[in-house]
């Protein structure tokens, strides 16, 4: 899907649950890659993870209420089996 697109767009017409539209198959397709790229993927690849930016959200949340313990991301989240 990120490398082709277009193809991408083609080809879920016929295997995509609601996808029979193409040109919106192509807009939700360049909507994902965009949304499934970050810095951090662009240079070291799909699957990993910035873990300093996921550290900030985590904190956040903390800060805001929305979760009571503080969360050390660098403990539940690596990249190390990731080739």
């Amino acid at each position: 899907m990120i490398e082709n697109p277009k193809e991408a767009a083609k080809i879920a017409v016929k295997r995509a649950i609601n996808g029979r539209d193409e040109s919106i198959n192509l807009e939700i397709i360049k909507l994902r890659n965009i949304s499934a790229q970050s810095p951090t993927t662009q240079t070291r690849g799909l699957g990993h993870f910035d873990v300093d930016l996921l550290q900030k959200g985590a904190d956040t949340f903390k800060n805001l209420g929305l979760i009571k313990k503080q969360v050390n991301i660098a403990r539940v989240v690596n990249s190390e089996l990731i080739p």
